[in-house]
């Protein structure tokens, strides 16, 4: 699981997803495997795959369900072989981030337990990630919206905020080696006033172990980063903004939700990027409700033409019972691209990507200049470290994944009313089997490419010949090629995904992730 999402995790990030939307992610993905192919009940995302759900689920379900996870029959990751493989490999995508396995610990154990994992000294490099769950209005596709923005809940969410971040601090896991990268994920953190913002980062800058060259991004929307607000935030430590943007056309931002003109937001990311001391990124998503292949193709113009360092792509995702669903289904919303259609997108995003020259960084971001690293987003998703706060946020520390309650005003009540800074952990989970196996999937998948050499150092020969039919299946399907890699040492075996496969790369990488640290 990313460290945003338990689905995962989560891009992902960033950053939460409610104890339900796990719940029904496992159920779907069961259900997928037992061939009922019924969808969870979960609004609408785009391909970082945060989600959340309104209503609670008991730790006794979510335990059982998870438990499941990760047994799968091998032939469930069977791919389609003689069709297309970008369009038809697959029926569905089976998760939105790969990861699903772990034992879930006893509730009651669960604050005894935080304490122990954090209080060994970390000697691993980490990453941190602070939520802030409001925006002033929510997007039809969005599952982060945590409720609408007010100064006074604003105001009232930082005190618990900054509260567990010294609490935390305190900890002998949050010391040691550097913190690389620092997010300020949401939600719309740039929703609350400079001063806040900075008050923050001087914060975590003073009471955590920040690596020299820490990459600091705050996350927000045009709506409400002014270059005045962004200014003092890089004063204050930041250096880097990830905005929101999904679509640059007028009319497709307001059938979505969003505020702004494709005017005003060029002409505000052009003021951010003549700050010139931050990195500037952006979202972008495809399959948006009406959107063409044309209006993508606008979208990625634009996008070269404008002084930006980097920008994720996005795939649209659409569950049944979200608001953008039904917005579809009675009409009142155009199509989205069905997931067989989604294919085309993804394949004109990479190729308009790499004939621009762009730097490739993930499988769905980009670098345009040499400034953007993408620090965060690489190392949450190679599963290092992270040190977690605010609601729905979730965290890792030595193999353990945390997950903090989601609901805003829980997780206040949770922090401000206990002195034990773990007081809002709702969901802890225990590292699977092949621990080490699975960070090294789910890290290199991500980039493209699995090393079976390197992965046959960290399993044993019996695992590793399980996972062999799947490769040999998905070779014959077009997903991925055999790259074997001549060094001094000797050949290492190495398998590269087609575009195709890195299309498909959640459910691939869950298959390797399932038949190798599953159930044994």
């Amino acid at each position: 699981m990313s460290f945003k999402e338990l689905g995962n995790g989560l891009e992902e990030t960033s950053a939460s997803i409610s104890d339900a939307s796990v719940a029904n992610l496992v159920r779907w993905h069961m259900n997928m495997l037992s061939g009922k192919d019924k969808k969870p009940d979960l609004p609408a995302g785009h391909g970082g795959g945060r989600a959340h759900h309104p209503h609670g689920v008991s730790i006794a379900d979510l335990m059982k369900t998870l438990r499941q996870a990760g047994a799968a029959p091998q032939a469930a990751w069977q791919a389609r072989i003689g069709e297309d493989p970008l369009a038809h490999a697959f029926a569905e995508k089976v998760t939105v981030h790969a990861g699903m396995v772990g034992e879930p610990v006893e509730e009651g154990r669960i604050p005894v337990r935080m304490s122990e994992i954090f209080s060994a000294p970390r000697t691993e490099r980490a990453v941190l990630y602070v939520h802030f769950p409001y925006c002033v209005s929510r997007c039809t596709y969005c599952g982060f919206f945590g409720g609408k923005y007010t100064e006074a809940a604003g105001e009232a969410y930082v005190r618990a905020l900054k509260k567990h971040l010294l609490s935390v601090a305190a900890t002998a896991g949050a010391q040691g080696s550097a913190i690389e990268a620092v997010y300020f994920g949401g939600g719309t953190p740039t929703e609350l006033p400079a001063a806040t913002l900075c008050d923050l980062l001087s914060t975590i800058r003073q009471y955590y172990p920040l690596a020299e060259d820490c990459e600091i991004t705050i996350e927000g929307r045009i709506h409400s980063l002014t270059a005045e607000k962004a200014a003092a935030c890089i004063e204050a430590g930041a250096n880097r903004f990830s905005i929101g943007v999904q679509s640059f056309q007028t009319d497709l931002r307001r059938s979505i939700g969003r505020l702004d003109t494709q005017d005003h937001v060029c002409a505000t990311l052009e003021q951010l990027a003549a700050l010139g001391d931050a990195s500037i990124v952006v979202d972008l998503i495809y399959g948006l409700p009406g959107q063409t292949l044309e209006a993508w193709q606008a979208d990625l113009e634009l996008f070269s033409s404008l002084p930006l360092d980097g920008v994720d792509l996005y795939q649209l995702m659409v569950f049944p019972g979200s608001a953008l669903a039904k917005a579809v289904k009675d009409g009142s919303a155009a199509p989205v691209a069905q997931l067989h259609e989604q294919g085309a997108f993804y394949r004109l995003g990479t190729d308009f990507m790499q004939a621009g020259g762009h730097k490739r960084l993930s499988l769905c971001h980009w670098g345009k200049t040499e400034k953007e690293r993408n620090m965060y987003n690489r190392l949450s998703k190679q599963r290092e470290n992270c040190l977690a706060f605010g609601c729905g946020a979730g965290g890792m520390l030595n193999g353990y994944f945390y997950y903090s309650n989601r609901a805003p005003q829980q997780y206040m009540n949770a922090v401000m009313q206990a002195d034990d800074p773990f007081a809002a952990t709702s969901l802890l989970v225990a590292p699977p089997r092949n621990a080490t196996a699975m960070q090294l999937i789910i890290g290199q998948m991500e980039m493209g490419y699995l090393d079976v050499t390197a992965l046959a150092d960290h399993v044993d020969d019996k695992d590793l010949a399980a996972i062999e039919p799947l490769l040999d299946n998905w070779k014959d399907a077009g997903l991925l090629r055999e790259a074997c890699v001549a060094t001094e040492a000797g050949v290492r075996r190495r398998v590269d995904l087609t575009l195709a496969g890195q299309f498909w790369q959640v459910n691939l990488s869950q298959g390797l992730v399932s038949t190798l640290c599953g159930a044994a």
